[in-house]
């Protein structure tokens, strides 16, 4: 029987093994028998072929629509959210998937990104990004189906979070001891008044009204400050009682008038015209 245009041949090499070998793109594809080389040439057909069918846009990799999709994105998100969203791809989705053609994505390519996390809730951030990415490509027409809605989400297991024991607590204080007075007050604020990290960095001292302060922004790992992203984020933290925690309640007091004293001089340097504008 005659061959089809572009199938190639099949032919015996010295040493016994098959070689098929195809025409498009000029691939070979060896086997050690005739029937194991035809196989990996067909496969290969199957999926050149099904390659040139994507409109021209959808061949490109997924790692030029992920970075289409966040320059779209940028304006309307929050720099934090921005900058979590860079880190997912770059550790997770690039190295995985990112040179697939996000046409011929598939929801194992996904399930392939996901794997590679272990917490249940990273491997869902990995799929909600992945399919914002590919919403994105079908709200312009260059594809039909968001292949992410097809990979089931990862099930969370609620674990009750405790409360520091006394050892845990004074082991805490003696690490903290041994850092510079600074580093020492902001800690054991944090610690003491429950704030993250972004939330204490992005307090100032007009937050502070007598016996209590309230947390309205937060600074990311970038040091960009925004606003907490949730209404229960926004909260007053109340200061009654410090002064009865002894040291605790004094350098909690020393950090509160370390951000009094940072924003009257850039107060003053901004009266003066000489604070930097921030870039």
């Amino acid at each position: 029987m005659k061959r089809a245009a572009g199938e190639g041949s099949v032919f015996r090499l010295k040493d016994g093994t098959w070689r098929a070998a195809c025409r498009l793109g000029k691939p070979s594809f060896r086997g050690a028998t005739r029937a194991e080389a035809l196989r990996k040439r067909d496969a290969y057909l199957r999926t050149h072929h099904q390659f040139l069918a994507l409109p021209k846009r959808a061949r490109d990799s997924y790692a030029s629509l992920l970075q289409r999709w966040l320059d779209s994105r940028r304006d309307s998100l929050r720099p934090r959210t921005v900058e979590s969203y860079y880190e997912t791809i770059e550790r997770y989705i690039i190295p995985t998937i990112g040179l697939v053609s996000f046409g011929a994505l598939t929801a194992d390519h996904i399930s392939q990104a996901m794997a590679k996390a272990k917490s249940p809730r990273t491997k869902n951030y990995i799929r909600l990004v992945c399919h914002l990415a590919l919403k994105f490509a079908v709200e312009r027409g260059e594809l039909s189906v968001n292949v992410a809605t097809l990979v089931p989400s990862v099930r969370q297991r609620h674990v009750e979070r405790e409360m520091p024991t006394d050892e845990q607590w004074t082991a805490l204080k003696a690490a903290i001891a041994r850092e510079n007075v600074g580093t020492r007050a902001l800690l054991l604020t944090i610690a003491f008044c429950g704030l993250r990290v972004g939330e204490a960095i992005g307090l100032r001292w007009s937050d502070f009204h007598g016996s209590h302060f309230s947390v309205q922004r937060a600074a990311s790992r970038s040091h960009e400050l925004a606003s907490v992203k949730t209404k229960a984020g926004k909260r007053l933290v109340p200061l009654l009682g410090t002064e009865r925690r002894g040291a605790t309640g004094t350098f909690c007091v020393l950090f509160i008038a370390s951000l009094k004293r940072r924003d009257s001089a850039r107060n003053r340097r901004t009266t003066c015209g000489t604070w930097p504008s921030r870039t």
